[in-house]
């Protein structure tokens, strides 16, 4: 028995608090929004005496580098006190892992212009210039300044794009390990658990774009992955199975709780936790909130059912009800009878259209359901007739989207929003990102359908092994061989597709880069629309048109772009033009743009097509042009 130091109480709290995979972000959060109310600088050089947030984040990082090392350490020390072999442990349980890594980092960050990854690229290098936080245009999403804080200062362009293919890796992990966690929650295995994990990782988006993929470098992973987190908590504590001992940050021990009431004993445990997610979503996406409480409806629901069967009448009754009320008495915004009703997007009592396959409502929800997603929903309603948590969880959104007593409140407040003239009702779908994809199929293939998807049977282990995994890999089989666009959505082509380099703005952000490097101070860069949003992106400041939508025609871009250069030589401000040289675009147009109609999928040519009309006017302002460094760049004489 090897002696024990004073650092080890700290060393096995910090085994869970790295295993959560969520503890360590709280106390980011926790500061940011400190920094925001206090007005501290945000960047280093400013008068205030008050540390830069800056600092303190990479002072967090630091400490949190020490404990992951003490943990690792105490997790070896206990492997072998154990009689385990620490080296085998180690490579059965990561090895799944690092094949997940890899699917994430060999395609690595998706970055086709003008998909919206390329704003979430925007908003990490934008806080290279505020001094407080609130001067960002989306502060009061937290996870973009921990993404600067690991990879603002990372160097040109081009290369702190592979450091985000680094940082995206490790976001799309921590939401995996919480589907994970989830499914073992559950009840699934871990073999079980891990072909959930990859089916979701394949199946799970919006269009045919993977969650994944789109959102790794966003704040949604991050809210997303509190929310799944949160989900798994409330079923655990309902359970009563909180983790408990030294090593659990979530729930602890329960101590002195154990001689409370049972339902007091049973929550209390639990309530910092669910507390600090909750900040943690509020405090990176607010959608987080409403799909954690689509989560906690299904699983509270399911707890009434299986402690007496007649609460589905009851439930059936309330839901009624309310619904009857809500159409009553709930003030309606005057969008909703106005647009929501006649253009398709709800029904006329109230309820989102979800079943009439030609209208808007519909068509809007399947973009995120799929096929794949269907047969997953058929699966979950095959467990909730039979009062299985994952059917809950799976159908909840569905129910919720359907009743009155949820969906108009929803509607008034997406018509207040000020994110689209006309109300923003297009996102009521993202309340089915609460779908736990892949869950209830994995559940069934699992379980077996011939014994009511509810619970283990007493079946051979090689049976019950073989109907896992030859579900699964049919699931898969058949998901590969759908079309990428609709109405079958195949994810995988986004989640496995490296868009090419001139599509990506590669060569743009390169030249963009050494400019910027080069020229001090700053000028203003006159561009076209879309190559002023990349310089923008990546921190160029004063570009001067930062804007992702092309102005149709895109000749008025080029001409506002050129009036704005000449207004700068009549100021005498620094100023510099650039436009890409034409011939470096070899793709003839995005292949994803097309299958998935989001963009234009020849918008990439329109930042190119101008360049030899360009040429000839800027010449006309006096100007000289250069070939160092590479591109059409231009600079006042």
């Amino acid at each position: 028995m090897q002696p024990r130091g004073y650092l080890d109480p700290i060393a096995r709290r910090a085994i869970g608090y790295f295993r959560s995979g969520w503890a360590f972000l709280v106390p980011y959060v926790a500061i940011y929004f400190g920094y925001a109310g206090l007005k501290w600088p945000v960047n280093p050089g400013t008068a205030s005496l008050a540390p830069s947030l800056l600092y303190i984040y990479w002072l967090l990082h630091a400490v949190h580098v020490v404990l992951a090392a003490l943990a690792l350490r105490e997790w070896w020390r206990s492997a072998k006190v154990e009689g385990q072999r620490p080296q085998a442990e180690w490579i059965r349980r990561l090895l799944p892992w690092v094949g997940l890594a890899l699917l994430f980092w060999i395609p690595g960050v998706y970055l086709e212009f003008p998909s919206d990854p390329w704003q979430h690229y925007a908003r990490l290098n934008e806080w290279s210039w505020h001094e407080l936080v609130t001067q960002h245009s989306y502060w009061k999403k937290s996870s973009y300044f921990l993404g600067y804080s690991l990879l603002g200062h990372a160097g040109p362009p081009i290369t702190q794009l592979r450091w985000f293919d680094v940082y995206y890796t490790g976001c799309c992990l921590l939401l995996c390990w919480q589907y994970y966690r989830l499914a073992r929650a559950v009840g699934l295995g871990e073999k079980a658990a891990l072909l959930f994990v990859l089916l979701n990782t394949l199946t799970f988006g919006n269009n045919l774009f993977g969650f994944y993929r789109y959102y790794g470098m966003s704040s949604t992973v991050f809210a997303q992955l509190g929310t799944v987190a949160l989900t798994r908590i409330v079923i655990e504590t309902l359970q009563g199975r909180q983790e408990q001992g030294a090593g659990s940050t979530e729930s602890g021990s329960r101590g002195w709780f154990s001689r409370l009431p049972p339902p007091v004993s049973r929550f209390l445990p639990s309530a910092g936790a669910i507390i600090a997610l909750g900040v943690l979503i509020a405090g990176n996406h607010v959608q987080g909130l409403l799909i954690s409480g689509a989560g906690v409806a299904a699983i509270v629901s399911w707890r009434l059912v299986a402690w007496r069967r007649s609460m589905i009448g009851w439930l059936a009754l309330g839901a009624v009800l309310a619904s009857v009320a809500t159409v009553w008495w709930w003030p309606r915004h005057p969008l909703v009878d106005s647009n929501f009703v006649p253009e398709g997007w709800m029904t006329s009592w109230y309820a989102f259209q979800l079943f009439q396959p030609s209208s808007a409502g519909f068509q809007r929800a399947w973009v995120i359901i799929g096929a794949i997603g269907a047969v997953n929903l058929a699966a979950g309603a095959w467990l909730l007739l039979r009062n299985h948590v994952v059917g809950w969880l799976t159908l909840m959104p569905v129910l919720l989207l359907c009743l009155p007593c949820f969906a108009l409140p929803f509607a008034n407040a997406l018509a207040t929003s000020t994110e689209q003239e006309g109300g923003y009702i297009i996102a009521f779908h993202r309340v089915l990102f609460a779908i736990p994809v892949g869950l209830a199929l994995a559940m069934l293939a699992t379980t077996g359908l011939a014994h009511g998807g509810i619970r283990h049977v007493k079946s051979p282990q090689w049976l019950r092994h073989q109907t896992l995994t030859g579900g699964i890999a049919v699931a898969l089989a058949a998901f590969l061989c759908l079309p990428a666009m609709g109405p079958g959505f195949n994810r995988t082509y986004n989640a496995v597709v490296q868009a090419p380099a001139d599509l990506s703005m590669r060569e743009p952000l390169r030249a963009l880069g050494d400019a910027k490097a080069r020229l001090k101070p700053e000028p203003r860069l006159t561009s076209s629309q879309g190559i002023s949003f990349v310089a923008d992106a990546f921190g160029w400041r004063k570009a001067i048109y930062p804007f992702k939508l092309s102005v149709y025609p895109p000749s008025n871009s080029i001409n506002w772009a050129i009036d704005e250069f000449r207004f700068s030589l009549a100021r005498k401000e620094p100023v510099v033009a650039f436009y890409p040289t034409p011939t470096s675009l070899v793709t003839p147009g995005s292949t994803i743009g097309r299958l998935s109609n989001h963009w234009t999928p020849y918008k990439v040519s329109f930042e190119y097509i101008y360049g030899p009309g360009v040429d000839v006017r800027l010449r006309a302002t006096g100007s000289r042009k250069s070939t160092t460094p590479p591109g059409w760049w231009y600079f006042p004489n």
